[in-house]
């Protein structure tokens, strides 16, 4: 039985302890405990992998093999204990609260007191109490509860799972070092690595809160805990509609700019500067994710027909821009290699491109193209979906639509994989700071000086 159904039943004397100064039972407004619960999560992953990184480091530098290391060795490791346990015993238990789920609300408060006990006091001041009946009603979910968790398709469900959670360390560490190796390298300081930036800042951003909240939703699911499965599914909605199509326009602005820096050249670097385009992506991101979260919450029709038919027009153009923009691309590309063949004036016929200038410009829209490849088999299955529910009203069985929205997850760690691959740059940076983390180049130095001394 749903355990959030026999809750007001259930007396809260039961709980033999509480966290937080919040019970189930209380009026606690829904927002801001989701808001604490899921900078929880995001802080959680900052706190273990910045704390293990310097544990690391003092574990590894004899310079800071002193005393007073050592004191800061145990601080980060208790740091890094709270990261890794207590924050994520945190959020559950504030989603325990929020949901009404008793048993799981007693559990995690029970595993947090000996943890953060003696902080009941300050933390009182920093919870919320919450009403979820003001933001929605049992049998009124905001996004309709599909059961896709239900008994027969628990399997594939658990599957789903497992490739989710196998994959959140490579879309979050992959796109980290994505994001660090533009950031550190100056010749990817450069229009299109802004785009590229963006691109690789969503994937991390679905590794690090959508996947999870996938996760969760399917457990609550297959506990029959309405309540947990609802908020989840929401907030994977909002903020999952948002960074993809983040996504999607990130890829199509690539597809566009390269074809620019073919066309206007010498006058592209003053056009399209690195700050006008940075100063573009941070309007889009703020129109963006403000308006894809009230469109799942609001209950105005007009406003979502509205942003349906905005949103169904910005993709159809896109959609026609990116091969018309390869298009051209390549027609301009193939003129060239045949003036290049009839060894015409090719200075003049070339519009001042050297044969090391095209061949670079070859070899970047290529890895975009193998970029877009990526996205485009991630994506078309799920759209395909949509389009005939949405056009044919056709019902489609909830496991491939499971298995499409599990394609665009996976997109997420495919995408920095193509990125080194495919880019020069991104991948000697890469493998360059793997082989410090790991020693590699450290082993082989004290190899070295051990011949020499020899």
């Amino acid at each position: 039985m749903n355990s959030s159904s026999n809750f007001s039943t259930t007396p809260l004397i039961n709980c033999p302890i509480t966290f937080l100064g919040i019970f189930p039972g209380e009026n606690v407004k829904m927002a801001p405990t989701i808001a604490v619960a899921v900078l929880n999560f995001i802080s959680s992953f900052i706190a273990t992998t910045a704390n293990f990184l310097v544990m690391w480091a003092i574990k590894r530098t004899p310079s800071l093999h002193t005393p007073s290391a050592v004191f800061l060795f145990t601080l980060a490791l208790s740091d890094f204990v709270v990261g890794i346990y207590v924050q994520p015993l945190c959020a559950a238990h504030l989603l325990a609260a929020l949901t009404h789920n008793l048993s799981l609300f007693c559990t995690t408060g029970a595993m947090l007191y000996p943890f953060v006990g003696d902080m009941e006091e300050r933390t009182n001041n920093l919870t919320f109490p919450t009403n979820f009946s003001t933001f929605t009603e049992t049998n009124n979910c905001l996004v309709d509860f599909d059961g896709s968790a239900s008994m027969e398709n628990l399997p594939v469900s658990m599957l789903h799972n497992v490739v989710n959670i196998l994959s959140i360390p490579v879309a979050t560490t992959a796109n980290f070092f994505v994001l660090w190796a533009i950031k550190e390298r100056p010749s990817l300081h450069t229009p299109s690595s802004v785009f590229l930036f963006i691109l690789a800042l969503s994937d991390f951003a679905i590794g690090v809160f959508v996947q999870p909240l996938v996760v969760i939703r399917s457990f609550g699911a297959a506990a029959h805990n309405y309540r947990l499965s609802c908020i989840s599914k929401v907030l994977i909605f909002a903020v999952g509609t948002a960074l993809a199509s983040l996504s999607f326009a990130c890829i199509t602005e690539i597809s566009f700019d390269r074809y620019l820096a073919l066309v206007l050249h010498l006058r592209y670097n003053s056009i399209i500067t690195v700050r006008r385009v940075i100063k573009y992506k941070i309007i889009a991101s703020v129109a963006i994710f403000p308006i894809s979260i009230y469109f799942w919450f609001s209950k105005e029709e007009w406003f979502k027909r509205t942003v349906l038919t905005v949103a169904i027009t910005l993709a159809a153009i896109c959609v026609t821009l990116i091969p018309i923009s390869y298009y051209k691309i390549f027609m301009i590309l193939r003129r060239h290699k045949r003036q290049i063949r009839n060894q015409n004036n090719v200075v003049t016929c070339t519009q001042g491109f050297s044969d090391t200038d095209i061949s670079k410009y070859r070899k970047s829209v290529i890895a975009i193209l193998y970029v877009l490849g990526a996205v485009a088999l991630s994506y078309i299955p799920f759209g395909v979906c949509t389009w005939m529910q949405i056009v044919f009203q056709a019902k489609i069985n909830q496991l491939v639509t499971s298995s499409a929205g599990l394609l665009i997850l996976l997109n997420s760690s495919i995408n920095p994989l193509v990125y080194c691959w495919r880019m020069t740059e991104i991948r000697r940076f890469v493998v360059m700071k793997l082989r410090s983390i790991l020693g590699v180049d450290r082993g082989r130095q004290v190899r070295s000086v051990g011949m020499i001394t020899r």
